[in-house]
């Protein structure tokens, strides 16, 4: 499974000191090994695969001929969800082997049947190699047949327009299994092969003659597990660095100019426009801080939060429904299309993409490719429904705590919140993912076509037995399936589950000593005042190292973080 890169437009409109690239059509993911059975395809070409007008993309021939020796399949698979089509290694693992040498859909998906008489089994479009213009699509068979069918899964990262979020991580290719979910940064479900709720590991597996992977003695829930690693440790600066190797060079052979000194002097604002500068005693951070130079103490990796702050963060843990409708809605109105990138003339609704560059408009007869809109009926359930999972998992204690699902039996540990407020709604007119409209009214699975060594609930994505949503079916996660990693390449870097700008209020009165609480007069003046107050990076006392754990004694120690007041104001009666 491979993707077709969108095409860049030269009219759109790119950040500062970017020039648009050429179209240059590929192939992004290479395979260096594949493995089915006791059958082991080698294939020494690593990297992406060039697309050679007139021929077909190179599989070898003995590869294909292993990918078609296998009859159908009687099991089902969510061949996004829960797998990965482009895993380098695909195969069967020890937590999902049967014992009687059946071979696994794992590595087969269900979803792309890889011979004729298999294609009348539902509605995936087939893999097509089209030479005028050069490029290829992915889809249901390794042959060229009829019209090219564009379906693009994956997004590579383009130094050019860089990365926001940690959601859009979601197209790394960190499932090196087939066997582990396609987009696994910011999704979070529980694994089919994990039985306990509660637990992120199985350590449990099958036995079995079948086992190309038999020395994986431990699965993990790969989402949960870097969810917790990235989400709480990392974020994007968004500093444009002019240095990262290999990465900056733009068509014309020239390298993206770097943030200069007189870019933070001026305020110029960062890809993250919510992210500011922060100007201990109003000077300005050196940019050392924020761009690898050859200084010898600059290191921007470590060094870069402490001098950027968030404005207007938003808290998971808010009750408020008209609060999460504003922080989902930041694109209402817009007048701006997403495919072409430039003024439509049609101001756009709540929009979400899983690419920075989506091949394809809104409509949902093409579920494949482009992106989504929600309008007021969808936002309001969905602001409804995320209001009652905070309500019901929160408070929420990090940010990955609010990402993944609960470690809990019960449904809290099915799906992560986002995810459980997308599909609690799933007809009428705020369904965001409609059961009804196809693919995802398709080939719902089945408490009877899942294979018994897999949780059943997990796979449907669901604790009921029956039902019809659109999470259930086998095309779930399609790129215009809105998944919560989808929603969290558009808000994550602006959540926080505290804040750090405080409101305070203070009471104090005076009394006459002589009289006795109870007697009148005993209080003879009430004031009431309120700041507000703003925790920073800084320590209390300034000079000592920023690093936390370079703190051992001192003040800074016993008090942490410096704390400035913003603003001071005297309360009366009628204010409180």
């Amino acid at each position: 499974m491979d993707v077709v890169l969108a095409e860049f437009d030269p009219a759109g409109q790119f950040p500062r000191g970017v020039v648009p690239p050429t179209a240059s059509p590929r192939w992004f993911q290479g395979i260096s090994r594949v493995t089915f059975g006791n059958n082991l395809v080698d294939w020494s070409r690593t990297g992406p695969l060039p697309v050679e007008d007139g021929t077909e993309p190179r599989l070898p021939a003995h590869a294909r001929d292993v990918l078609a020796s296998f009859s159908t399949e009687n099991y089902v698979m969510q061949w996004i969800a829960h797998a990965n089509p482009r895993a380098p290694l695909q195969g069967r693992t020890p937590f999902s082997a049967s014992g009687t040498g059946e071979p696994n859909p794992t590595y087969r998906y269900r979803k792309l049947p890889l011979t004729v008489t298999e294609a009348t089994v539902d509605n995936w479009p087939r893999f097509n190699y089209s030479p005028t213009p050069a490029r290829a699509s992915a889809g249901r068979s390794l042959h060229n047949n009829g019209t090219p069918v564009d379906v693009i899964l994956f997004e590579p990262p383009d130094a050019r327009l860089g990365l926001l979020s940690v959601g859009q991580l979601q197209h790394a290719p960190l499932s090196l299994l087939s066997a582990y979910p396609a987009y696994a940064v910011g999704n979070s479900l529980a694994d089919i092969r994990l039985n306990d709720r509660t637990a992120t590991v199985n350590t449990s597996p099958q036995a079995s003659t079948l086992q190309p992977t038999a020395r994986i003695q431990t699965y993990h829930d790969l989402s949960w597990r870097l969810n917790r690693s990235l989400w709480d440790r990392y974020f994007f600066s968004t500093v444009p660095s002019g240095a990262a190797p290999g990465s900056t060079r733009l068509p014309n052979g020239a390298v993206r100019p770097a943030w200069t000194q007189d870019d933070i002097g001026t305020n110029a604002p960062l890809p993250n426009a919510r992210l500011r500068y922060h100007r201990p005693e109003g000077a300005a951070p050196s940019v050392d801080r924020l761009v690898k130079s050859a200084s010898a103490d600059s290191d921007p990796f470590h060094q870069a939060a402490a001098h950027l702050l968030l404005a207007g963060g938003f808290n998971v843990n808010s009750t408020s429904e008209q609060a999460w409708r504003a922080v989902l809605s930041g694109t209402w109105g817009l007048d701006y299309n997403p495919e072409t990138r430039t003024a439509s003339g049609t101001p756009l609704n709540a929009a979400f993409s899983r690419f920075a560059v989506p091949a394809g408009d809104d409509a949902m007869t093409n579920p494949w490719r482009g992106y989504r809109q929600l309008d007021d009926a969808q936002l309001r359930e969905l602001a409804r429904n995320i209001v009652e999972q905070v309500k019901l998992r929160g408070p929420f204690l990090s940010l990955a705590d609010f990402v993944n699902r609960a470690l809990a039996s019960d449904a809290t540990g099915l799906k992560g919140a986002l995810q459980a407020a997308i599909d609690a709604t799933t007809s009428g007119a705020g369904a965001i993912n409609p059961a009804n409209l196809a693919p995802f009214s398709q080939d719902l699975v089945t408490q009877t076509n899942v294979r018994s060594e897999w949780v059943r609930d997990h796979m449907r994505n669901d604790d009921s037995a029956a039902g019809a949503g659109a999470h259930r079916s086998r095309s779930a996660f399609a790129p215009k399936f809105l998944t919560q990693a989808d929603v969290l390449s558009a808000i994550g870097p602006s959540l926080t589950v505290r804040g750090d700008t405080y409101i305070v209020r203070a009471y104090g009165e005076t009394v006459n000593p002589v009289l006795a609480p109870t007697d009148g007069g005993y209080v003879t003046g009430r004031a009431w005042i309120e700041a507000v107050v703003q925790r920073l990076p800084d320590y209390v006392a300034p000079s000592a190292s920023q690093a936390p754990e370079d703190v051992a004694t001192g003040d800074n120690l016993t008090f942490g973080r410096r704390f400035q007041i913003i603003s001071f104001r005297w309360l009366s009666p009628s204010d409180l």
